[in-house]
């Protein structure tokens, strides 16, 4: 018989590119950068820890870009894992995250939500970093293979990666990423300084009653 590996316990992530990604570039940017520059010492309460810059879609509707493609991979992701199309009405709270090359997030999660998403309205591969997504079993592979007092146990399966830094996903501009919203996951500072921005749509799913 032939020996069998399995991966049991994957992590669902979904990546698609948005259609109307040139037709919301076009209108964001220039509006995140007005906005940035009115205002570039604005933070969201939650990031007192971190240097990160944030408006929330419900204060400037105008920002709020979900469309009816970003509707659909939802209730496809949802109904993937549970095996059950969602009929019901989801709620969205939406935000905007615009940062220049210095600013960063810390590792957090987005508990409370169904499904946690990012769409990258602008970002550079050259300069930028996209989110890293932390693994969950992390802290104990870690250790994996060490405990003996040997460093020689190198873990190079790229499923069994402590994170995706630095773009395990192939994260690129225009692309929508949905995730459990429990896996950790942090957002570094750019791989150079420069003058430009990053600016992605984040948003969580709930279900409405």
């Amino acid at each position: 018989m032939q020996p069998e590996l399995h991966l049991a316990f994957p992590t669902p992530i979904l990546t698609v590119k948005v259609d109307r990604h040139k037709e919301i570039k076009e209108a964001y940017v220039n509006k995140c950068r007005e906005m940035f520059a009115d205002n570039p010492n604005h933070k969201p309460l939650w990031s007192r820890g971190e240097h990160a810059w944030t408006i929330f879609c419900d204060d400037y509707p105008e920002m709020d870009c979900w469309d009816d493609q970003m509707s659909q991979c939802v209730r496809d992701y949802i109904a993937y894992i549970t095996g059950t199309y969602p009929e019901y009405e989801l709620g969205i709270d939406s935000w905007v995250n615009v940062h220049d090359s210095t600013m960063y997030q810390n590792d957090h999660e987005h508990f409370g939500s169904i499904v946690s998403g990012i769409y990258y309205v602008k970002l550079d591969p050259v300069k930028d970093y996209p989110t890293c997504f932390v693994n969950p079993a992390r802290m104990g592979m870690e250790t994996w293979g060490k405990l003996n007092g040997f460093n020689s146990f190198q873990i190079k399966n790229e499923a069994c990666a402590m994170d995706t830094f630095p773009n395990m996903l192939n994260l690129t501009e225009g692309t929508l990423i949905l995730f459990p919203p429990h896996l950790c996951h942090l957002v570094p500072r750019s791989k150079v300084q420069h003058d430009d921005l990053r600016i992605t749509y984040v948003f969580n799913i709930e279900r409405k009653r």
